[in-house]
């Protein structure tokens, strides 16, 4: 059974509880309100030994740094995860963009939310290229879709917007179980076939008779092994290079 861990801030806090069971496959949640990047490691470091996939949705409360603060930040945290399970494979879901705060009106925080989105935007960026070169998945594809699932705060998901989050972690840890099953099957059938190939390299041995003979030593051996003939060979044999002692059948 493939045992993924859903990481994150509050963001993904009730979203196990939309999560259908399957056989085959277990998901579990670790969600931290306000947790930060560069705090996530120490919250969920003694959990990992026991997972195969971790999901890191982390990022939407780092508002004040940087695209770079932030990269150094998750570089950080993959670091210590792989660390923790050096087998452990890591994906990173996307920073999701915020909407406008129906409890407060005004142009004002209208801008605001949108130089925070395009803040996110850049960071998503980085961190997509930063899985491609560290070879970790980048979940990315609910992004532009995601203002319609916002609570009234423009903040936390609604009740709807919980589900559809839960539906897509749960798809993709899905996706990332049978990569892993498949790999795993792949891995397996070239250990088989290495370890098949060595015992039939150690059968194979044949006796040396210097590299002048070796050649014809080879060839009266292999017609030896299949044919029904009997054969007396002496080393005159291997110094004219042919075989005359044949006899009759049995």
């Amino acid at each position: 059974m493939t045992r993924v861990l859903v990481a994150g801030d509050s963001m993904v806090k009730y979203v196990d509880q939309y999560f259908p069971s399957r056989r085959g496959l277990s998901v579990s949640v670790a969600a931290h309100r306000g947790i930060r990047i560069e705090h996530l490691l120490s919250m969920i470091a003694d959990k990992l030994a026991s997972f195969d996939v971790v999901i890191v949705h982390v990022g939407t409360n780092n508002t004040v740094d940087s695209v770079n603060m932030c990269m150094d930040k998750y570089r950080q945290l993959a670091q210590g995860i792989i660390e923790s399970n050096p087998t452990l494979h890591v994906a990173f879901s996307a920073i999701l963009p915020r909407g406008q705060n129906r409890y407060r009106q005004g142009e004002e925080q209208l801008c605001d939310v949108c130089h925070l989105n395009d803040h996110y935007r850049n960071v998503n960026a980085a961190l997509a290229q930063l899985c491609l070169e560290r070879g970790f998945t980048i979940l990315d594809s609910l992004v532009d879709s995601w203002p319609g699932f916002l609570s009234r705060d423009g903040v936390q998901p609604s009740r709807l917007g919980n589900k559809v989050l839960a539906d897509f972690l749960y798809r993709e840890a899905c996706a990332l179980s049978t990569q892993l099953e498949r790999r795993h099957v792949q891995q397996s059938y070239k250990e088989s076939k290495a370890s098949a190939w060595s015992g039939w390299a150690r059968q194979e041995h044949f006796p040396s008779t210097g590299s002048r003979f070796s050649s014809t030593w080879y060839a009266c051996s292999s017609i030896f092994s299949s044919s029904r003939w009997t054969f007396r060979c002496t080393s005159s044999c291997l110094e004219n290079q042919q075989c005359s002692h044949a006899e009759t059948r049995h």
